[in-house]
């Protein structure tokens, strides 16, 4: 398959590095020139398990990104940025190229499906990655992505799909049940593990903290519509990825705007519609922000 993909972070790497793997012809878009220049010069270099691989890959900066009649094209700019990438898209994108988009959150899903023609697809990553350079990615824990749409074109997408145990891609029939549960799990964890400093396994070793995170989950999966027992999956996660920093975490650390309002603030949006008051969830919200002006 000819794919493009947009963003240059640590799944837009690791995704690119992967389906070169698998044989695709891909294009890496990044935001600025010094990214592109380095990985022309450089390749993309992937770490796992201590082994290091390096991939050449096609690469333009995002001011000079032309589509050319792509089979798909893989958006994994951070959530900040997919609103005016929207934007930009509907002006430059023929309406029949499918669109996947692998964010955190769910709003940028309505916007997208209310903006734009084009086939849209939902995706969610498990892996874990760091980005370590603007060249080199490591793959730190192997999980899955799931895709799955509503609206989808004649082309057949099913070449995409692979059953590698180290990168599976699969496609899911209810891909928005798949998005709400890891934006259960990402509310519980990212916000207080920002907050508090602390790697996603402090959140069941430190009994207060265990009970703030049990607070907000009550709050969100009411809200989400989810049942208590999803409680066990919130925690299989959080021990499965238990010395892991979040993503919050590491944007905080960095001095970096965060994905709080994709988070935390489209539960709030939803509380509102819904009159459901979710008081510890904007709790943690304000404090967030609070942060974020403090740096």
């Amino acid at each position: 398959m000819k794919v493009t993909v947009i963003g240059g972070g640590a799944i837009g790497l690791l995704v690119t590095s992967y389906l070169l793997t698998f044989g695709h012809t891909v294009q890496l878009v990044t935001r600025t020139k010094e990214q592109t220049r380095l990985i022309k010069e450089n390749g993309i270099i992937k770490e796992k398990n201590g082994f290091i691989k390096s991939h050449q890959v096609d690469v333009v900066t995002f001011s000079k990104f032309q589509a050319n009649k792509e089979d798909l094209i893989i958006i994994t700019v951070k959530q900040t940025s997919v609103d005016s990438l929207i934007d930009y898209l509907r002006q430059i994108i023929p309406p029949e190229t499918p669109l996947l988009f692998l964010q955190n959150g769910m709003g940028h899903l309505e916007k997208a499906r209310k903006t734009l023609q084009n086939p849209i697809l939902a995706g969610i990553v498990t892996h874990g990655a760091i980005r370590q350079s603007l060249t080199r990615v490591c793959h730190t824990g192997e999980g899955e992505i799931k895709i799955g749409g509503e609206r989808l074109s004649g082309k057949p997408l099913f070449n995409l799909w692979s059953n590698d145990s180290t990168f599976s891609i699969t496609w899911s029939p209810n891909i928005l049940v798949d998005i709400k549960q890891k934006l259960l799990v990402n509310v519980v964890v990212n916000p207080l593990t920002a907050i508090h400093k602390v790697r996603n396994g402090s959140l069941l070793l430190d009994s207060e903290l265990k009970k703030k995170a049990y607070e907000v989950f009550q709050e969100a999966r009411f809200l989400l519509d989810f049942p208590d027992s999803e409680w066990q999956n919130v925690q299989r996660v959080i021990h499965k990825t238990a010395e892991n920093q979040s993503s919050m975490l590491i944007d905080i650390l960095h001095n970096r705007k965060t994905e709080i309002d994709a988070l935390t603030g489209y539960l709030l949006e939803q509380s509102e519609k819904k009159n459901i008051p979710i008081e510890k969830i904007r709790g943690i919200h304000q404090r967030v922000k609070e942060i974020e002006k403090g740096m």
